[in-house]
């Protein structure tokens, strides 16, 4: 049990350092954020419009995947409404000869 303790207690102490170092690191990101040469801010506006070309294709190909889905599910529909007509003169028509026969 006491070397389970031990394990805590030093793990407990190990994260606590990391933590520290961690905030240490982004203050001093906050401090040096705003140092930026020219070069660094074009790379960043470069980088910045990439993103957003990349981002626009993907919203158009999923768009254009939402048509498709669209055009399917439509086809689908003709499909069923077909198969429904054709069930329903089936049935009509099994009905008519059903009568002319009960009547003859």
């Amino acid at each position: 049990m006491r070397f389970l303790f031990y394990i805590f207690i030093l793990c407990f102490c190990c994260n606590g350092y990391c933590a520290s170092k961690t905030l240490n690191l982004e203050n001093l990101f906050k401090r040096n954020k705003n140092v930026y040469s020219v070069k660094e801010q074009e790379s960043l506006d470069e980088a910045r419009k990439k993103a957003l070309q990349a981002k626009n294709k993907a919203l158009l190909a999923q768009k254009q995947l939402a048509e498709k889905q669209i055009t399917i599910i439509e086809v689908n529909l003709n499909w069923n409404y077909i198969t429904f007509y054709y069930i329903a003169l089936l049935g009509l028509c099994s009905f008519y000869i059903y009568t002319k026969k009960k009547n003859e």
